[in-house]
């Protein structure tokens, strides 16, 4: 079972996620209602939303957040700059943008680079995460990916977009550990000491607590999920249930103590016994 302890620190990192085209006021509101509740990192919106949801989280230490060139991430790198700005201005803070997959797929690194670093630019100091969608990725893909995240300064690398799979154990293990190789060669790359933290958001079918844990575990620093809401409940249940159980053993431990400290005589022993003549 997690510890309490872990599973409030998995709430802080969970990206609130709500992407659907058929969205309504209605939905907005809710997912940030609950956001401010359980007091997520962040709420990801499409474009159009994001204003709304800054309005009803203004006050707030929780982000808003967009995508861009979502799902496919095959549209112009001019156009992504657009988009990114764009959604600042909306007032969006996090940006999930979809990397050109087909130039990954064609080993266009060049390309990919470029339009990493342009990425980058663009979001002028705003927290930029790349979805690489790992599972249309070999793992030298992935690795290459990576490296080139970590040379062009991005914050996070991110694994999917849920479109085209889950997120996996293995493929984050991939991502991390890349993460770290590169990052012991970053004097040689030239890449200042702020731009390389890079780390890693786990996102694509995380749908409980316990698989928030297992990513939460390998050292992912924020989890995508458009079931924030329900792990939060199976954290918070799974809490009370631990207090509880915790409670009990102390109740038991307090009445054996207190058994021990004041032993009880049983009458039964002397029983059948002749009692003695007192003169």
């Amino acid at each position: 079972m997690t510890q309490h302890k872990d599973q409030k620190d998995i709430l802080e990192i969970l990206d609130s996620t709500f992407l659907r085209p058929d969205v309504v006021d209605e939905d907005i509101q809710k997912l940030c209602e609950d956001a401010k509740k359980y007091e997520f990192a962040a709420v990801i919106v499409n474009p159009l939303q994001i204003k709304k949801a800054k309005k009803l989280l203004h006050g707030s230490p929780v982000k808003v957040g967009t995508v861009i060139a979502f799902p496919l991430g095959e549209e112009f790198t001019s156009i992504k700059v657009k988009q990114i700005k764009k959604a600042i201005r909306a007032g969006a803070q996090d940006l999930d943008v979809v990397a050109p997959i087909s130039q990954i797929k064609q080993g266009n690194w060049d390309y990919v680079y470029k339009e990493l670093k342009k990425i980058k630019r663009a979001a002028f100091g705003k927290t930029v995460k790349i979805i690489i969608e790992t599972n249309l990725l070999t793992q030298e893909e992935i690795s290459r990916v990576v490296e080139l995240c970590v040379r062009a300064g991005v914050r996070f690398i991110k694994t999917c977009t849920g479109y085209f799979g889950s997120a996996d154990i293995d493929s984050v293990k991939l991502i991390l550990k890349t993460i770290k190789s590169v990052q012991k060669r970053e004097s040689v790359l030239g890449v200042d000491k702020d731009q390389n933290i890079v780390e890693v958001k786990a996102s694509g079918g995380v749908k409980t607590l316990e698989q928030a844990y297992d990513f939460y575990n390998l050292g992912v620093k924020r989890i995508g999920t458009s079931s924030a809401a329900q792990i939060a409940e199976q954290a918070l249940n799974s809490f009370q249930e631990q207090e509880k159980a915790e409670e009990e053993a102390v109740d038991i431990l307090d009445k054996d103590m207190k058994d021990l400290a004041e032993p009880k005589q049983d009458a039964d022993v002397f029983e059948g016994l002749e009692k003695p003549e007192i003169e």
